[in-house]
C-alpha cells in the first residue's frame, strides 16, 4: 500500500481577480489575499468565480471555482506537465461528491465519494486497462470491508487492513484553508502489485 501526496492544500491556498469569462471573474494567487482560510480579493471581499494557480514553468497546476471565498463547485489540479491529476466537486470548502485520481494519460485510477467532506461510500481503484483492481466501501471515513484481484482472484481485506486504511484515508479538506501552500494532505492509494497485467473479474 502507498500513500499519494499531493498538495490538495493547493485548492485550499484558494481564489482572486483580473478578467472576465462567461461572466465569472477569473482570478489568481498575485492578487490574492488568504485570511483564516478564506480567499479575498483586492477590495478585501471574499472572492466569486473561478481562481487559478500555476507551477514556475507558467503551466497551470489548479482551476477551482470559489464562492464566498471557499472552493465552491469544480475543481482540477495538474501536474506541471499539464496532465490532469485530481479533479472533484467542491460545496462550501469541502469534497462533496466524487473526487478522482488520474494515471499519467488521463485515465480513471483512483475514484472516490465523498459527503460534507466526509468519506461515505465506494472507493474504487481502476489499473492501467480500465479495470477493477481493488474496492473499499466506507462509511464516516472508515473503511468497512473490501477487497483487491489479483490473477482474477478477489481476496477480501482483512480487519487489521481496514483498520490501516481508515487511519490513513484521504481527510476531508480542512474548513479553514491554510495559508501556506507547503502544507499537504494525503490521498489513499490502494497499491496493486499487480497494476500493469490486465485483471479479470471473477464470475
Amino acid at each position: 500500500m502507498s500513500i499519494l501526496k499531493y498538495g490538495l492544500a493547493v485548492v485550499l491556498l484558494i481564489l482572486p481577480a483580473c478578467e472576465k469569462s462567461d461572466d465569472e471573474e477569473i482570478y489568481n494567487e498575485n492578487n490574492t489575499n488568504v485570511i483564516n482560510g478564506v480567499v479575498y480579493d483586492i477590495d478585501e471581499k471574499p472572492i466569486n468565480g473561478i481562481y487559478k494557480t500555476y507551477y514556475s514553468n507558467g503551466s497551470i497546476k489548479m482551476e477551482m471555482k470559489a464562492k464566498n471565498g471557499l472552493p465552491n463547485g469544480d475543481g482540477k489540479f495538474f501536474d506541471e506537465n499539464g496532465n490532469i491529476q485530481f479533479s472533484g466537486t467542491f460545496e462550501n470548502g469541502k469534497i462533496n461528491g466524487k473526487f478522482y485520481q488520474y494515471y499519467e494519460d488521463g485515465t480513471v485510477h483512483n475514484e472516490l465519494n465523498y459527503n460534507n467532506g466526509i468519506q461515505t461510500g465506494a472507493q474504487i481503484l481502476y489499473d492501467n486497462n480500465g479495470l477493477i483492481s481493488a474496492e473499499v466501501m466506507y462509511q464516516d471515513n472508515r473503511a468497512l470491508a473490501g477487497y483487491v484481484i489479483i490473477d482474477g482472484e478477489k481476496i477480501a481485506l482483512e480487519t487489521e487492513e481496514l483498520k490501516d486504511l481508515s487511519q490513513n484515508a484521504f481527510p476531508a479538506v480542512p474548513e479553514v484553508m491554510p495559508q501556506d501552500e507547503n502544507q499537504e494532505e494525503e490521498l489513499l492509494e490502494i497499491d496493486d502489485e499487480n497494476d500493469d497485467e490486465p485483471n479479470k473479474n471473477p464470475e
